[in-house]
């Protein structure tokens, strides 16, 4: 994930997509990691575990990718003072 941080993905040279994917594809790594040691705990096998948890995750994912895009303005704002 860090490699993909510094990767710069601009859209029309000025909208910075690279807060959406990461947060996206960090919140879906975390959210099927926890998944699946909830998952297993439980006694589920792995594709009942991707199956059922997929609604929960993308949808955090996609939550989280929209409250960074709001975020990311406001915290930069901040941080350059």
């Amino acid at each position: 994930m860090r490699m993909l941080i510094h990767v710069p993905l601009k859209i029309g040279g000025k909208v910075d997509i690279n807060p959406i994917i990461t947060t996206f594809l960090s919140t879906v790594v975390s959210g099927y990691t926890f998944a699946i040691i909830v998952g297993t705990m439980n006694g589920l096998e792995l594709p009942v575990i991707f199956v059922t948890y997929a609604v929960m995750v993308f949808g955090t994912a996609t939550f989280n990718a929209i409250l960074v895009q709001i975020l990311t303005p406001l915290l930069r704002k901040v941080l350059k003072k």
